[in-house]
């Protein structure tokens, strides 16, 4: 297995370092707020905000090494990488197993985060019975 990065990881690793270095910090102190605004300057980079999406959602396209590089350098900065719920878990789903309707209904306000989502879970016997 090579390990070593090619010079398109390397260039991406440097276009994703210059862009934190311009973006990440000048949003304000309001964390509520510079995490929307974060989210809205990944998005204006084309997909930069939901990074494991498919293109034909809006997603960047990237490789499996820049989702890597991508990981590796917001935990270095020290930005979000996590994704809200929405994103990472019931948007796939939607993707994968919705009609088209369902996907135009759900998909941009996931993706604006404008909407949340959460998981519910019942364990008969443990007083969390839903």
């Amino acid at each position: 297995m090579d390990l070593e990065q090619s010079k398109n990881d390397i260039e991406f690793r440097d276009e994703v370092r210059q862009f934190f270095k311009d973006n990440a910090y000048k949003m304000g102190t309001d964390y509520a707020q510079w995490r929307l605004d974060w989210f809205r300057k990944a998005a204006e980079r084309g997909g930069w905000d939901v990074p494991k999406w498919p293109t034909a959602f809006g997603g960047p396209g990237w490789t499996p090494g820049q989702h890597y590089i991508w990981e590796q350098e917001t935990a270095r900065a020290n930005l979000p990488f996590d994704l809200p719920f929405g994103v990472g878990m019931v948007a796939p789903i939607i993707m994968a197993y919705g009609n088209a309707e369902q996907q135009a209904r759900f998909l941009p306000d996931i993706r604006a985060r404008t909407v949340n989502w959460c998981q519910g879970y019942s364990e008969p016997g443990a007083g969390s019975d839903l």
